[in-house]
């Protein structure tokens, strides 16, 4: 991504529902989103990649946040 100047830019911006997300804003996002669908410290692999789906990141980026906050994703089908 190009800034003003016309340089690259080292910030990345994710688009979710037509505005863009910085790095910082997506894992939140991701953050709040797991920690509304934990179940029994843990979530669900089919809910993860749903998470994945509606913030437009990859199922790996779920996963990778879920084990951050220490949960376990269940019924792994190897996406997350």
């Amino acid at each position: 991504m190009k800034n003003i100047n016309g340089s690259r830019s080292k910030l990345k911006f994710f688009k979710r529902g037509g505005s863009f997300m910085s790095d910082e804003s997506r894992e939140k996002a991701i953050e709040k989103a797991i920690k509304e669908n934990i179940n029994d410290k843990g979530i669900e692999c089919e809910v993860a990649q749903e998470i994945a789906a509606d913030l437009g990141v990859e199922p790996k980026e779920v996963g990778k946040v879920a084990k951050n906050l220490g949960l376990d994703l269940k019924n792994c089908q190897g996406a997350c």
